[in-house]
């Protein structure tokens, strides 16, 4: 999910990193700078990032059926 969604957010400005890529020289956040002037997600960074989309789907759903 994180494949398509931050590519389209950030307007091509981030790629994410393959999925079991043992990539080294990420800051805190998960990027990396590139010689493009675009930055690269980590794959860890970015399994994290889809499992909190789908969290706040499952929010989002309950809040909206539950009715609160």
């Amino acid at each position: 999910m994180a494949r398509v969604l931050v590519p389209l957010l950030s307007f091509g400005r981030i790629k994410v990193e393959d999925l079991y890529a043992a990539g080294t020289g990420f800051n805190w956040q998960g990027l990396k700078h590139q010689e493009n002037d675009g930055y690269l997600l980590s794959s860890g960074m970015s399994t994290f990032l889809a499992a909190l989309f789908w969290v706040l789907c499952l929010i989002a759903y309950l809040a909206a059926t539950r009715g609160f």
